[in-house]
């Protein structure tokens, strides 16, 4: 195979398995070099982002004189976690390593998701809330978020430098394997084949 630019590496394609008459489709992803997740990082964000939203809910229910009975607790909390980390999935908050740490991807995921959550939460209560109660979630999760993201990003260091070139880093990382949400991508594509 020739390779028509300097700057791109040739590909070369090897025939590993001819069927006749067979069609044979599949899922496929390209690695352009982008850091692995380290799930260390992965699981300590999700569940402080989490403990953020058991937080609001439990400021929220004392404020309003109800108890903090775990079931309860995880009642008013519950709409608010769904939406957040079904935004992030969507948005890929938590997909690669370098978008962990970066504020905008946490800003994007809360102006979708604690909406989202308010929106959710209101469905679950029967009624529409009133402006005082989505200000003050919208403020409060902002400020819980913020204030433990930076917490977070204050113990855990710089990040990594990345690699000058996609194939510096492919070379020093040698394989790589698939995080859980790379496997949420892959069902996600598999059922939209069907």
């Amino acid at each position: 195979m020739t390779n028509d630019n300097p700057d791109r590496p040739a590909i070369e394609v090897h025939r590993i398995q001819h069927l006749q008459g067979e069609v044979i489709k599949g899922v496929a992803g390209v690695d352009r070099g982008e850091s692995t997740l380290d799930l260390g990082t992965l699981a300590a964000l999700l569940a402080g982002d989490g403990a953020c939203f058991l937080l609001f809910a439990a400021v929220g229910r004392m404020q309003h004189g109800e108890g903090l009975a775990p079931l309860s607790l995880l009642g008013t909390a519950g709409p608010f976690l769904a939406a957040w980390y079904g935004t992030a999935l969507l948005l890929g908050t938590y997909s690669r390593q370098e978008l962990l740490r970066k504020p905008e991807q946490l800003f994007k995921t809360w102006a979708v998701g604690v909406p989202l959550g308010i929106g959710l939460h209101s469905l679950a209560k029967g009624h529409v809330p009133a402006l005082s109660f989505v200000l003050v979630s919208l403020a409060s999760t902002g400020a819980f978020l913020a204030s433990w993201r930076a917490v977070y990003n204050a113990l855990a260091g710089p990040m990594e430098a990345p690699a000058r070139t996609p194939g510096e880093e492919l070379r020093r990382r040698k394989d790589r394997k698939g995080g859980p949400l790379e496997f949420m991508q892959l069902l996600a594509s598999l059922t939209q084949r069907w």
